[in-house]
């Protein structure tokens, strides 16, 4: 006998279909909105069709039919695909929702509760929504001879909490690495690393641009926008990154312009970056994280021995460097399914091995290749700030000595900034 749906499987259901019709509003796209209803004809009759003014009531009267109900969306997904392949994403996502409704209707049922003849009915029940301790400790508490061992042992996460994690529904994800090579000796190093990971361990999509000078740096975000603006092409990803390795100051990174194109560098700003990625800028993208590793100076400080830094370099190397006004703060577009890494704090420096590369960088890939597999993206941030804070690693032998007179080791910072309203984890994409 099946199941009436509860009000909350009508409510998400009721949301899908509404969300639906947002997406193809004849205001935004007509042709596209043209193309689903002329789909939509050939499951609805003539008259159906005269009385469906618009898409939302057009999906009411697949419903009335029996074409689409709660949680039946075979035929919805196969009208939707055609146009946009992403659709079928947010579909199974409200199918998924409401099967999870419906198994938490049945745990709540009451269950026979056990008995024995010493006394009154065991307070024990068991409750169907929290994993067991040994099903919680992974690895640990298999048996030898277990045939439920995972495939693979870095899988250890629950996949099933699907309304807190990004999905990546077996889609690439999309590594953008900006790198500024001039007076940064030991860049190549956080280059090759970054490839080397994310594409040859996660098969991501990986677009490396070198020295792009102020006016084809622009061109270059502009076009990458206009990109991932287009649904046929934002559909192909399920996240972007963004890897920034440049001089820089508070404000900005430095391209890699020559005397010949303008009289003074100019800094590229971090808001005229991070604006371009906004979701109301790429709608195409639109929910789906966007993070950007920025290895950079936001100040000045004194360098020691071969650890270089990210600041703008001067023509003399002893010439003592300006410090950038407390005042100065970036603009940070306030806005969903975004994290910025810094590799230091405001108004101090970020140190790069010239050998080994950025400190920072080596650290994030370092963290990325041991825990990919079982911890989100902030988890493994927040193990970066661990190992800059609280070990010796990074702490550098070269000391400066402070107003105390005493000598203490030059250290870094790494922070974040994060709007991601979901767990992300990198997946590696299934060729």
């Amino acid at each position: 006998m099946a199941t009436r749906p509860s009000s909350e499987m009508r409510q998400r259901h009721l949301k899908l279909l509404n969300a639906l019709a947002d997406y193809f509003d004849p205001k935004l796209n007509q042709q596209d909105y043209d193309k689903l209803m002329n789909s939509c004809r050939a499951f609805l009759s003539p008259m159906a069709v005269k009385n469906s003014p618009k898409l939302l009531d057009a999906l009411q009267n697949l419903e009335k039919k029996g074409t689409i109900a709660v949680g039946k969306y075979e035929e919805l997904k196969k009208i939707v695909k055609e146009l946009d392949v992403t659709l079928v994403d947010i579909i199974n996502e409200a199918e998924e929702d409401i099967t999870s409704l419906k198994q938490q209707a049945a745990a709540s049922v009451s269950v026979p509760q056990l008995k024995d003849d010493a006394g009154p009915p065991s307070s024990h029940v068991t409750n169907l929504n929290v994993p067991s301790m040994s099903a919680q400790s992974g690895l640990q508490h298999q048996s030898v001879g277990s045939t439920d061992m995972p495939s693979s042992p870095k899988r250890r996460r629950d996949d099933t909490k699907d309304d807190y994690t990004y999905k990546d529904d077996n889609k690439r994800g999309l590594l953008v690495i900006l790198n500024f090579t001039q007076k940064r000796a030991g860049t190549q190093s956080d280059e090759d690393e970054l490839k080397k990971f994310f594409e040859g361990s996660l098969h991501w999509e990986v677009d490396i641009r070198q020295d792009l000078t102020y006016t084809k740096l622009d061109r270059y975000l502009n076009g990458l926008q206009e990109r991932l603006g287009d649904r046929s092409y934002a559909s192909k990803f399920y996240c972007l990154m963004v890897a920034i390795m440049s001089h820089g100051t508070e404000d900005g990174i430095y391209p890699h312009d020559s005397k010949k194109e303008v009289k003074e560098r100019q800094v590229y700003e971090y808001d005229r970056i991070f604006n371009a990625f906004k979701n109301d800028e790429i709608k195409a993208f639109a929910g789906k994280p966007k993070v950007f590793l920025v290895q950079a100076c936001r100040g000045s400080q004194t360098q020691r021995e071969v650890t270089q830094d990210d600041h703008e370099p001067m023509e003399d190397e002893t010439t003592e460097l300006p410090r950038v006004p407390a005042a100065v703060r970036i603009a940070i577009p306030v806005d969903a399914d975004m994290l910025i890494m810094w590799a230091t704090t405001p108004g101090f420096k970020a140190f790069r091995d010239v050998f080994s590369g950025s400190h920072f960088l080596q650290e994030v890939v370092d963290q990325f290749k041991q825990n990919y597999g079982t911890d989100h993206v902030e988890t493994m941030l927040m193990k970066v700030r661990h190992t800059f804070a609280r070990t010796d690693k990074y702490r550098r032998e070269g000391q400066a000595e402070n107003e105390e007179g005493k000598w203490v080791a030059n250290v870094q910072m790494p922070c974040s900034w994060t709007t991601l309203t979901k767990m992300l984890y990198l997946t590696q994409y299934r060729i």
